[in-house]
């Protein structure tokens, strides 16, 4: 996970700020382009979005994350949706949706995954 509950990436080493400062770009650009360059630089494989979730007080852009990704999973209340960010020949496997569902639960409503 590339960002979440900040004291775990924050105990591994990374730079916590940095990361939100990214996720910041990642939620609220309304530049399809900067959304892609941003995604690329910091190697995210799904951007998870939460209906009406903000980050940092700023509102989110899901309409840019939608135009600019397909959507692999949709919760059946329609509450929360994974967006793909390489190219996916599958569906998302139920095996990432329970991690990333595990991560919204366990840590802030924003979640980016990556997988390396």
């Amino acid at each position: 996970m590339y960002l979440g509950w900040p004291y775990y990436a924050w105990s591994a080493g990374y730079d916590t700020y940095y990361r939100a400062a990214r996720a910041v770009e990642i939620y609220t650009t309304a530049s399809a382009q900067v959304l892609k360059e941003t995604v690329e630089e910091e190697q995210i494989t799904y951007i998870l979005f939460e209906e009406g979730m903000k980050f940092e007080e700023k509102e989110c852009r899901e309409d840019v994350i939608a135009d600019t990704y397909p959507l692999v999973y949709q919760s059946d209340d329609g509450r929360i949706r994974i967006y793909g960010t390489k190219r996916i020949r599958k569906k998302i496997s139920t095996q990432t949706i329970i991690k990333l569902l595990l991560a919204v639960v366990l840590s802030w409503p924003i979640c980016i995954f990556t997988e390396r």
